[in-house]
Protein backbone atom coordinates (compact mmCIF):
# COMPACT_ATOMS: atom_id res chain seq x y z
CA UNK A 1 0.00 0.00 0.00
CA UNK A 2 1.57 3.26 -0.99
CA UNK A 3 0.17 6.70 -0.44
CA UNK A 4 -1.58 5.36 2.66
CA UNK A 5 -3.49 8.31 4.07
CA UNK A 6 -4.19 8.90 7.76
CA UNK A 7 -7.72 7.52 7.35
CA UNK A 8 -6.42 4.24 5.89
CA UNK A 9 -3.68 3.96 8.53
CA UNK A 10 -6.26 4.49 11.30
CA UNK A 11 -8.66 1.92 9.92
CA UNK A 12 -5.92 -0.68 9.43
CA UNK A 13 -4.52 -0.08 12.92
CA UNK A 14 -7.95 -0.53 14.48
CA UNK A 15 -9.18 -3.47 12.39
CA UNK A 16 -11.77 -1.59 10.35
CA UNK A 17 -12.11 -3.19 6.93
CA UNK A 18 -14.51 -1.25 4.72
CA UNK A 19 -12.66 -0.78 1.43
CA UNK A 20 -11.17 -3.18 -1.13
CA UNK A 21 -7.65 -2.01 -0.25
CA UNK A 22 -8.13 -2.70 3.46
CA UNK A 23 -9.74 -6.07 2.70
CA UNK A 24 -6.71 -7.04 0.60
CA UNK A 25 -4.33 -5.81 3.31
CA UNK A 26 -6.10 -7.77 6.05
CA UNK A 27 -6.23 -10.89 3.88
CA UNK A 28 -2.53 -10.51 3.20
CA UNK A 29 -1.76 -10.28 6.93
CA UNK A 30 -4.10 -13.18 7.77
CA UNK A 31 -2.03 -15.38 5.44
CA UNK A 32 1.15 -14.15 7.20
CA UNK A 33 2.47 -12.34 4.14
CA UNK A 34 4.37 -9.08 4.49
CA UNK A 35 2.48 -5.83 4.00
CA UNK A 36 4.52 -2.82 2.88
CA UNK A 37 3.06 0.60 3.64
CA UNK A 38 4.05 3.99 2.23
CA UNK A 39 2.74 6.81 4.41
CA UNK A 40 1.39 9.97 2.79
CA UNK A 41 -0.59 11.92 5.37
CA UNK A 42 -0.92 15.50 6.54
CA UNK A 43 -1.47 14.48 10.16
CA UNK A 44 1.28 11.88 10.64
CA UNK A 45 2.88 13.74 13.54
CA UNK A 46 -0.42 14.55 15.21
CA UNK A 47 -3.67 12.59 14.92
CA UNK A 48 -2.26 9.58 13.01
CA UNK A 49 0.90 9.17 15.10
CA UNK A 50 -0.67 6.70 17.55
CA UNK A 51 -1.96 4.53 14.70
CA UNK A 52 1.39 4.58 12.93
CA UNK A 53 2.98 3.42 16.18
CA UNK A 54 0.48 0.55 16.45
CA UNK A 55 1.29 -0.61 12.93
CA UNK A 56 5.07 -0.31 13.31
CA UNK A 57 4.94 -2.72 16.24
CA UNK A 58 2.84 -5.34 14.43
CA UNK A 59 4.20 -8.49 12.85
CA UNK A 60 4.47 -8.59 9.03
CA UNK A 61 3.89 -4.84 8.57
CA UNK A 62 6.80 -2.92 7.06
CA UNK A 63 7.08 0.77 6.30
CA UNK A 64 8.79 2.44 3.40
CA UNK A 65 11.12 4.95 5.10
CA UNK A 66 9.43 8.32 5.49
CA UNK A 67 10.15 11.90 6.50
CA UNK A 68 8.38 15.15 7.13
CA UNK A 69 6.97 16.32 3.84
CA UNK A 70 7.84 19.96 4.47
CA UNK A 71 8.88 20.80 8.04
CA UNK A 72 8.30 24.53 7.57
CA UNK A 73 4.88 24.78 5.94
CA UNK A 74 3.47 21.33 6.83
CA UNK A 75 4.95 20.44 10.23
CA UNK A 76 2.69 17.42 10.87
CA UNK A 77 2.88 15.93 7.38
CA UNK A 78 4.70 12.67 6.59
CA UNK A 79 5.60 11.29 3.18
CA UNK A 80 7.34 8.07 2.22
CA UNK A 81 10.50 8.24 0.11
CA UNK A 82 9.81 6.54 -3.26
CA UNK A 83 13.46 5.65 -3.87
CA UNK A 84 13.23 3.14 -0.97
CA UNK A 85 10.28 1.12 -2.32
CA UNK A 86 12.24 -1.71 -3.94
CA UNK A 87 14.68 -2.15 -1.05
CA UNK A 88 11.82 -2.07 1.47
CA UNK A 89 9.96 -4.81 -0.41
CA UNK A 90 13.10 -6.96 -0.65
CA UNK A 91 13.79 -6.57 3.07
CA UNK A 92 10.13 -7.27 3.92
CA UNK A 93 10.27 -10.52 1.96
CA UNK A 94 13.14 -11.50 4.28
CA UNK A 95 11.18 -10.43 7.37
CA UNK A 96 13.24 -7.31 8.03
CA UNK A 97 12.30 -3.64 8.34
CA UNK A 98 14.66 -1.45 6.30
CA UNK A 99 16.50 1.08 8.46
CA UNK A 100 16.37 3.90 9.15
CA UNK A 101 12.60 4.07 8.99
CA UNK A 102 12.49 7.78 9.82
CA UNK A 103 14.55 9.85 7.41
CA UNK A 104 15.93 13.31 7.88
CA UNK A 105 14.89 16.32 5.80
CA UNK A 106 14.38 16.09 2.03
CA UNK A 107 17.56 16.02 -0.03
CA UNK A 108 17.23 19.62 -1.21
CA UNK A 109 16.00 21.02 2.11
CA UNK A 110 19.45 21.86 3.47
CA UNK A 111 20.43 23.55 0.20
CA UNK A 112 17.30 25.71 0.39
CA UNK A 113 17.93 26.50 4.05
CA UNK A 114 21.52 27.48 3.27
CA UNK A 115 20.30 29.79 0.50
CA UNK A 116 17.77 31.46 2.82
CA UNK A 117 20.43 31.87 5.51
CA UNK A 118 22.74 33.48 2.94
CA UNK A 119 20.04 36.02 2.03
CA UNK A 120 19.33 36.77 5.69
CA UNK A 121 23.00 37.47 6.35
CA UNK A 122 23.23 39.60 3.20
CA UNK A 123 20.18 41.66 4.21
CA UNK A 124 21.62 42.08 7.71
CA UNK A 125 24.88 43.44 6.26
CA UNK A 126 22.96 45.88 4.07
CA UNK A 127 20.87 46.98 7.05
CA UNK A 128 24.01 47.70 9.08
CA UNK A 129 25.27 49.87 6.22
CA UNK A 130 22.10 51.95 6.45
CA UNK A 131 20.22 50.50 3.48
CA UNK A 132 16.49 50.48 4.24
CA UNK A 133 13.85 48.48 2.45
CA UNK A 134 10.36 49.61 1.62
CA UNK A 135 7.44 47.22 1.99
CA UNK A 136 5.57 46.14 -1.11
Amino acid sequence: MHHALGNTIGKLANGIVDTPVLTAAKSNLRNENPLVIGIATNDGLSTSLENIGKLISRKNIYFIPFRQDNPITKPHSLMFEPSYILNTVLEALNGMQIQPILLWFPNNFLAKLKKVWYYILHIEKLWKRGVRFTPF
